[in-house]
This record gives C-alpha cells, sequence and structure tokens, in this order.
C-alpha cells in the first residue's frame, strides 16, 4: 500500500504538469492558428483593393476612350463615310466595353450603371450626329467628325463619361 502511496506522489503532480503542458501547448496552438487567419485575411483584402483599383483604373480608361473628343481624335484621316465612321465608332465602343466586362465584379453597383449608361450614351451620340447627314454613304467621315467635335466641345454640358470618371475617382478617394 505504501509503495501505491509512493507512486501516486510522483504519478499525480507529473499528472497535473502533464495536463498543464497540454493546456498551454493547446493554447499557443490556437493563437497562432488565430495569427495565420488574420494574416490570410489581411493578404485577401490587400488582393482584394488591388483587384478593385486594377478595375476602376480600366474602366477610367474605357471610359476616356470612349470619350467622343478621343474616340473621334483616334478615328481621325481615315478614308471612310459618314456611314463607315458611325459603325467604326460604335464597333470599337463595344470591343473597348466587353473587353472590359469581367472587371465588373470588382466594382460597385452604381459606378457600373454608370458606366453602362456612359458607353450607351456614346453610342447613341454617334447615331444621333450621323442620322444628321442625308446621305451617310456619300458625305465623308472628316464631316461628321468635325460637327460632333465642334458642338461636343462648345457645349458646357459634360458626357457622361466624364461624370462618370469623377465618381470612380470619389470612390477610389474613400478606399483609402
Amino acid at each position: 500500500m505504501s509503495e501505491l502511496i509512493e507512486v501516486l506522489k510522483i504519478c499525480v503532480p507529473a499528472g497535473i504538469v502533464l495536463y498543464g503542458m497540454y493546456l498551454v501547448v493547446r493554447s499557443m496552438l490556437n493563437k497562432l492558428t488565430e495569427v495565420e487567419l488574420i494574416k490570410k485575411n489581411v493578404e485577401t483584402q490587400d488582393d482584394l483593393l488591388n483587384k478593385r483599383l486594377q478595375a476602376y483604373e480600366r474602366y477610367c480608361l474605357f471610359l476616356e476612350r470612349i470619350s467622343m473628343e478621343n474616340l473621334l481624335l483616334q478615328n481621325s484621316g481615315q478614308n471612310l463615310n459618314v456611314y463607315g465612321l458611325q459603325e467604326q465608332l460604335i464597333a470599337q465602343i463595344r470591343e473597348e466595353f466587353y473587353h472590359n466586362i469581367a472587371q465588373q465584379i470588382y466594382i460597385d453597383d452604381e459606378i457600373w450603371q454608370m458606366v453602362k449608361k456612359s458607353k450607351e450614351d456614346a453610342i447613341a451620340t454617334v447615331y444621333q450626329y450621323a442620322q444628321t447627314f442625308e446621305d451617310k454613304e456619300k458625305t465623308h467621315g472628316n464631316e461628321l467628325s468635325t460637327k460632333m467635335l465642334s458642338e461636343i466641345l462648345s457645349s458646357e454640358e459634360q458626357q457622361t463619361t466624364h461624370l462618370t470618371i469623377q465618381l470612380i475617382k470619389q470612390k477610389v478617394r474613400t478606399l483609402f
């Protein structure tokens, strides 16, 4: 019996120390796991922020490219009639839009709606000005460009593209 008590005197404190060590190690592992999760969340947030910024950059570039003054300057000097220039401008707007369409998942819905409206307004503007010419197939496209540039640049009304760019800039400033 005394041998049993001697063994218990050794085993009970050793068991308590072992259990204490188990609790300390478990606590450390939990904290390490927590720290790793926090690191991953921070990395994910950084990655998401970078993707959002890239999406806003791409849509600013898109909007700059489809603004009438830039679009017309890109297509000046070509030997096209009004109808050909109209079709080329509209195809260019649509191509630019579809090239960047996947980026919509990273931007706000409000801005996405404004981007779509900018595209639609740009197409409508091209159609509207092209319709003012009687014979679209015989009139040179430079006449369409000249008319659009002179009226758009002299107008005080801002294009939807410029308003959307301003909205994007405001949104990006709020991210920081």
